[in-house]
């Protein structure tokens, strides 16, 4: 074992052990003694209470949206710049480092404004020719995008960005929706 951790030599069942093998072998009962303080068994601990839900609070008359950007299926990369009611909020993220960001945005009730840039890093096979002949290899592709659109809050929202590949340009299409 690590950390000096001994369990030594043990003779007795534990209260927890005896019940378990009554559980198993059917018409046996297990009462524990009564007469004898038992030390409370490691395994059978109390469990701890969860933590309640954070209460969001924002300011009087405003609405929390939460805006969030994950790393799709076979993306290494994203760089993503957010403007919104006259601001702009920044993610990067990176494969095996942060796949996901959150910002919480307090506005108040009303129709938005959005535009989105991003530069995104996916990683794919690409047949080439090694000199002999045609080989797969692994390539990374860097590609821009971005989009705009309007954004309603009325309540505590929560959104993410969806994006798609445009062939006709080249580039990414990005909007906000409704997170799943």
């Amino acid at each position: 074992t690590r950390g000096n951790y001994r369990v030594g030599l043990n003779n007795m069942l534990s209260p927890t052990d005896a019940t378990f093998i009554a559980q198993i072998y059917p018409g046996r009962r297990y009462t524990p003694p009564s007469t004898t303080p038992t030390r409370p068994d490691p395994i059978s601990r109390p469990k701890p209470t969860p933590a309640p839900e954070p209460t969001v609070r924002t300011a009087p008359g405003t609405h929390r949206l939460t805006v969030t950007n994950r790393l799709g299926q076979g993306q290494r990369a994203e760089y993503l710049e957010l403007y919104i009611n006259r601001r702009k909020y920044v993610f990067h993220l990176r494969e095996g480092e942060r796949d996901q960001q959150s910002i919480a945005l307090d506005l108040p009730a009303g129709t938005y404004d959005y535009r989105v840039r991003t530069t995104s890093v996916y990683t794919g096979m690409k047949r080439v020719w090694d000199g002999q002949r045609y080989v797969e290899r692994r390539q990374n592709r860097s590609l821009r995008g971005g989009g705009s659109g309007r954004v309603r809050v009325s309540g505590n929202e929560a959104l993410t960005f969806y994006g798609s590949y445009d062939r006709g340009s080249g580039q990414l299409r990005v909007r906000l929706g409704q997170a799943r």
